[in-house]
């Protein structure tokens, strides 16, 4: 295990918690977790969440733990040959953290350890086909900008009716008395 390089987070590095938390982020299980969110294009730390309160309390919640542990992932991370991609990426069910950092696998590796042991796909069972076989939906792919403004489905699903429930009310509207009629109908609702 590589040592953590502190810098200002100096003092809470050398704390027993400091010590148990480096310790934490190097396991097999976490790097695992880590590896696995940003290889899925998600911030290294969405995973973790629940993890780390369970592991170390409430006293990580304080802005100053918060930042030293994007901090240890960073350098963690990196010594596993990913990059930082993106900082302040949004996470999408905000537990401990808010935003976090979202890591790419440095290109130059070799591309041999695409499929991780860890991942355990051994354990992967495969999907029944035919009319036995569970429907999950249509799958949409939102853009990065989007997905910061609607965080799950249901809040994409209720944009999407209000804008149907919107046009289908304005088409006639439109036709009888244009733009003006338009605004006039959104004042009323307001």
């Amino acid at each position: 295990m590589l040592g953590f390089d502190a810098g200002s987070f100096s003092d809470l590095a050398e704390t027993s918690t400091g010590k148990r938390l480096w310790k934490f982020l190097n396991s097999d299980e976490t790097l695992s977790r880590l590896k696995m969110a940003s290889d899925l294009r998600r911030p290294a730390l969405e995973g973790m969440q629940y993890q780390i309160l369970e592991e170390f309390g409430e006293e990580v919640r304080v802005d100053r733990w918060k930042q030293m542990i994007g901090k240890m992932v960073r350098q963690v991370m990196e010594a596993h040959g990913y990059n930082l991609d993106q900082a302040g990426v949004r996470i999408r069910e905000s537990i401990l953290f808010t935003r976090a950092a979202r890591y790419r696998k440095n290109e130059k590796i070799d591309r041999e350890a695409e499929l991780r042991s860890e991942y355990g796909l051994k354990s992967l069972r495969a999907r029944k086909l035919g009319p036995s076989r569970r429907r999950f939906g249509t799958v949409v792919r939102l853009e990065d900008d989007v997905a910061e403004v609607f965080p799950n489905a249901e809040s994409v699903n209720e944009a999407l009716r209000f804008l149907i429930r919107v046009t289908k009310d304005s088409q006639p509207t439109l036709r009888k008395g244009g733009r003006e009629a338009v605004q006039k109908e959104i004042a009323n609702e307001t």
